[in-house]
């Protein structure tokens, strides 16, 4: 008899995990003490886990900023004529 189950992933749970199966977003749980699992239903299926930290837009703009202040700090070393 098949019966649907979990895949339990060997790797520590974080929120910033996505899992998608057979291509639409499915659910990924922690599981066994900070495991992650994700639900499957009966049959062959694909499942693909991708990561994204909360903290990824705020290090995005972080590093935005950053690269400003470099091009800032360098048009203003940048040597002037005087003729």
């Amino acid at each position: 008899m098949e019966r649907s189950g979990v895949v339990v992933i060997s790797e520590a749970f974080d929120p910033g995990w996505r899992a998608s199966l057979d291509g639409a977003r499915a659910p990924v749980y922690a599981a066994d003490l900070g495991l992650m699992a994700v639900p499957v239903p009966t049959g062959e299926h694909c499942v693909v886990l991708s990561y994204r930290p909360r903290s990824w837009p705020f290090a995005l703009l972080l590093s935005a900023v950053g690269v400003l202040v470099v091009i800032a700090l360098l048009v203003r070393r940048r040597p002037q004529n005087t003729t």
